[in-house]
């Protein structure tokens, strides 16, 4: 019984001993199996295309940070402490390019 439990033990042992070695680095002088994809923007059938055109996400949603908005959220968290306008705290530019470039 002793015998048979020091053989599992050895191939155990032999096992985890060739089962963790580095795989060899890929050689690159081999093409990839996988195919680059070119995707021309602009087409949705990926025919050849020269124009640029912006990605429609969808219609534009209100900004939650107006002081209109933030007002409304004060006066229902601190009904005691109700203001008719917040005070502007901070100003943000928003940049809209209209080129690619």
């Amino acid at each position: 019984m002793i015998a048979l439990l020091k053989l599992g033990l050895a191939a155990l042992l032999l096992l985890v001993a060739t089962a963790c070695q580095k795989e060899p680095p890929p050689d690159l002088d081999t093409p990839s199996p996988f195919k680059p994809q070119t995707i021309h923007i602009g087409s949705p059938t990926g025919a050849k295309s020269t124009t640029l055109v912006p990605t429609q996400l969808g219609p534009a949603r209100p900004n939650p940070f107006e002081v209109g908005h933030m007002t409304t959220a004060w006066n229902r968290l601190y009904p005691q402490q109700m203001v008719s306008k917040l005070p502007v705290t901070d100003l943000y530019l928003r940049l809209e390019p209209s080129t690619f470039d």
